[in-house]
């Protein structure tokens, strides 16, 4: 067996890297955000369950990744110096800390995915807030009770 990871000598090699201009960038223009959210198909679609409603508004309105927002726990949002904020963060689940300390069942990209964001007005507006309180009414950790609480890289009808 291997003692460690022989990559622990590398860390840095990443950074060198150079991005191919050539690739193309997986973003959505204007066209693409209509057809999404057209109140003739959204609506309907997101009516569903409450996720529906909420992931894809806090991805459009934040520029937060979709799995994200879909890991969201209570904790995570907050009020700081009067502005309510969404942090994205991996925090510990207490559930498996008796196993192994610091275990998530969050994920994110890198070091530089952490960072606080302000509650932009549209969401506030929408009734965010409210459904923030009917959560944790019910006592539940995470904001979204629904989805599953691991990561996941396939995709399916939620």
């Amino acid at each position: 067996a291997i003692a460690g990871s022989p990559m622990h000598f590398f860390p840095e090699a990443k950074k060198d890297l150079v991005i191919d201009p050539d690739r193309a960038e997986r973003l959505f223009d204007e066209e693409d955000l209509r057809r999404i959210f057209a109140p003739n198909t959204f609506i309907p679609w997101a009516m569903k369950a409450p996720h529906r409603w909420w992931v894809p508004m806090i991805g459009l309105h934040t520029g937060a990744r979709i799995n994200e927002v879909a890991q969201l726990k209570m904790n995570d949002i907050v009020q700081e110096a009067g502005v309510w904020c969404i942090r994205i963060q991996k925090t510990v689940d207490s559930d498996l800390s008796h196993k192994d300390r610091n275990r998530s069942r969050q994920s994110l990209k890198g070091k530089a995915a952490v960072r606080t964001l302000p509650i932009p007005q549209p969401l506030l507006d929408a009734g965010f807030l409210a459904f923030v309180e009917d959560i944790r009414a019910c006592g539940h950790p995470r904001l979204f009770p629904h989805l599953s609480a691991g990561v996941r890289r396939d995709t399916g009808e939620t």
